[in-house]
Formats: C-alpha cells, structure tokens, sequence
C-alpha cells in the first residue's frame, strides 16, 4: 500500500559515457565512494549496488521531451565526463545575442 498522497512516477536513469561505465561496474573509486567511505562522510560497510541504465548520453546528441530539445555539451570540470544541458523549446527561441 502506498502513503497517502503519494505518486509513483516513471524515471529513466542516464549518466554519461564515463559515469555509466563507473555506475554499472559498482567502481568505488571512479564514483569517489571510497574516498567518502576514508573520510567518515559514508559507513565503511556502506553498500553500493550496480545501477541500471537506461540511457548513455554522448557530447552533442540530443533528445525531445514534448516540444522541448535537450543537447548534452560535453564541459569537463569536477569529472572528466562532466555534461551540461542546453534546453531549447519551440515556443521560446534562443535571443541573438
């Protein structure tokens, strides 16, 4: 039984090329578990468990959600494989600047 006002929804899990070679090997030290686990910031025995992707998502490619475009820009910085997210709709063009 669910709690009251609860909503179950539908999410699809997507990392990056790099995040989901390190997400679906459960690698510790690629994810920095195991530097968190050293520190105290997480128990030593704290689990981590395979994750299941649904997506794998490369620099440039895009998808639509509805009448909204989403392209993934490749921005290295805290991780190699970091991403970022240019969101465009039809209704609302990007300003020339």
């Amino acid at each position: 039984m669910r709690p009251r006002g609860c909503v179950i929804i539908s999410l699809a899990v997507t990392a990056s090329t790099e995040t989901a070679r390190a997400l679906e090997t459960a690698d510790e030290e690629a994810i920095c578990l195991a530097a968190a686990k050293r520190a105290g910031v997480y128990p030593s025995d704290f689990p981590f468990q395979l994750a299941r992707l649904d997506r794998v998502l490369r620099g440039g490619e895009e998808w639509r959600l509805g009448d909204t475009t989403f392209q993934g820009v490749r921005t290295p910085g805290h991780s190699r494989d970091m991403m970022s997210y240019l969101v465009r709709r039809e209704d609302r063009p990007i300003p020339e600047v």
